[in-house]
């Protein structure tokens, strides 16, 4: 499936998401539409919302601008956008990172991602690996929890964040009892 397919069904998602809170108003949109992006720009978020802002303002015939809020694993613009009216003027470009992952991190968290947000559609989809150096003769996830266990604090990885989805995993790995 094209990806302009794809933003224009989510857009139209979009549309028919809004027809119950239009009654009695003026017309939506009447005013600029704000794209929450909990990551800063450049990365494939900050992409994804670029090509759906596009998709949305040609199909309502509106300005919908990206707003890049950056920081605590995306929980600050989750966090704003939960705030905000519920008028469809502020909307949230998540992930399981906002919505699940940093009430895992931290139970104390000022929104309730499952409770505070409408699922409107789905945008992209992004696999998560576990990559390693052929040279260091990790091979399976089994010599990687191995390689730790032998090991302390000689190995580090990347993720996309602390309280991510990606941190989750890799901190669960990490408990797995080492394989036989």
């Amino acid at each position: 499936m094209k990806l302009k397919t794809i933003l224009n069904t989510i857009a139209m998602l979009g549309i028919c998401s809004f027809c119950g809170i239009a009654q009695g108003q003026s017309a939506y949109p009447a005013k600029p539409i704000s794209l929450v992006v909990g990551y800063p720009p450049g990365g494939s978020s900050d992409a994804a919302a670029r090509a759906l802002a596009q998709a949305l303002s040609t199909s309502l015939g509106a300005t919908v601008v990206v707003e890049n809020l950056g920081g605590a694993t995306g929980a600050i613009a989750a966090q704003k956008v939960a705030r905000a009216a519920p008028d469809g003027y502020t909307l949230l470009l998540g992930s399981t990172n906002e919505l699940v992952a940093t009430k895992l991190f931290n139970p104390q968290q000022a929104y309730d991602g499952s409770k505070d947000f409408t699922y409107i559609g789905v945008v992209e989809h992004q696999g998560a690996m576990i990559l390693a150096s052929p040279k260091s003769g990790i091979r399976t996830t089994d010599d990687l929890i191995k390689r730790m266990r032998s090991t302390p604090g000689a190995l580090s990885y990347g993720t996309s964040g602390i309280g991510s989805m990606l941190h989750y995993a890799m901190e669960s790995l990490m408990q797995k009892p080492i394989p036989a």
